[in-house]
């Protein structure tokens, strides 16, 4: 059986001069690259700044990468990876407006935590952990003769809803706090849920690149938790008068912003703060 012949047409060209020159320096770089990254990374070895396994962990820990992240997590505090990917961030914002994994973009000038929009595998088994953690707390409180009052605080995804633009919200997560809540009251600890004081004021109680509430919203918050401590019998005791006044507008650098990896950027590439 004879092979057919090979036409012109299907033989690759052959790179030109410049191509070939190019790729001696492109391969060059690269190279220098890696070295250098093998050495940043090898002076973490050498200085015993890295834990190649956690003191505790377990099987699932394993298959699900949480070890290998960890790892990877450590050898990111390299100098050369830890400049490479300040840069990377940096180009990714300013030519695609990625703000990363960490951070979504809502509406213009509205970040939100990535967190808020994802359903953890662990949800349940974390509820029960941090729910003992209250009690224990409560408990620990209750023998200095001390009452806990618990605050539940609502995703600023949930209440800020009407700034992300097309963002999705997974529908599960929106009986989260009111669950939490009824169980912490089952167990004999008082908590309010303050989304019945924040849902009213919207995206007007949050900060448009942070995590936190502004001004509005926390006065809102505090409002209410004011009014529960008021009902329980407490009263504050010397009684004092406060008055605030507004003070000039200032830019706030938020939180969302550093977690995107673009704080260290002149503020004028920076999401709007």
């Amino acid at each position: 059986m004879s092979t057919p012949p090979v036409h012109a047409a299907h033989t690759p060209p052959e790179p030109s001069a410049m191509a070939r020159r190019s790729s001696r320096w492109a391969g060059a770089a690269l190279a220098a690259v890696l070295c250098a990254g093998l050495i940043s990374c090898g002076w973490l070895v050498y200085a015993g700044k890295i834990d190649w396994l956690p003191a505790s962990w377990t099987r699932d820990d394993a298959l699900h990468g949480e070890l290998t992240h960890q790892l990877a997590k450590q050898l990111s505090n390299a100098w050369l990876p830890d400049q490479a990917a300040k840069l990377e961030r940096a180009g990714s914002w300013l030519l695609l407006g990625d703000t990363g994994p960490r951070v979504r973009t809502g509406c213009p000038g509205w970040l939100f935590l990535a967190e808020e929009l994802q359903v953890n595998r662990h949800a349940q088994a974390n509820a029960q952990t941090k729910r003992a953690a209250v009690l224990a707390i409560r408990q620990a409180l209750a023998q200095r003769g001390i009452g806990l009052l618990v605050a539940v605080v609502p995703d600023k995804s949930r209440i800020a809803a009407s700034a992300l633009c097309g963002l999705t919200r997974p529908a599960e997560l929106n009986a989260r706090a009111a669950q939490w809540v009824s169980e912490l009251n089952q167990d004999g600890v008082a908590a309010i849920d303050l989304a019945a004081a924040l849902a009213p004021l919207g995206a007007s109680a949050y900060l448009h690149t942070d995590t936190h509430w502004n001004e509005i919203g926390a006065n809102a918050a505090a409002q209410a938790i004011a009014a529960r401590i008021t009902a329980a019998g407490v009263q504050a005791t010397p009684q004092q008068a406060y008055s605030a006044q507004p003070g000039k507008l200032a830019q706030r650098p938020g939180d969302l912003v550093h977690l995107a990896g673009l704080d260290w950027l002149p503020l004028r590439w920076q999401p709007t703060p």
